[in-house]
């Protein structure tokens, strides 16, 4: 992640809560976020991929922002998103 400090405080609150939220629904065995950014013109532009191997199988994710909080809340939205279809497939 090419955040600052803070950023990354921030980053990791919402990664943590996310976290939780997988937890309650599957034991999953890794949760991988991957941060790319872009600059085009004077905006960057981040990208975000997650992807969360778990009992079931593995759900992935990817967003890409202005705003790189947005991006990781978007791109694990998915991901929750996912993993609680495939759980009720089953």
């Amino acid at each position: 992640f090419n955040l600052d400090n803070s950023e990354m405080i921030i980053a990791k609150k919402i990664i943590g809560n996310y976290a939780k939220k997988i937890r309650h629904i599957v034991e999953y065995s890794q949760l991988k976020l991957e941060m790319k950014s872009h600059k085009k013109a004077k905006n960057i532009k981040f990208e975000v991929k997650a992807v969360v191997n778990f009992e079931g199988g593995v759900a992935a994710a990817e967003a890409t922002e202005f705003n790189p909080f947005t991006a990781i809340d978007e791109a694990l939205k998915k991901v929750l998103q996912e993993i609680e279809h495939k759980i009720k497939e089953k």
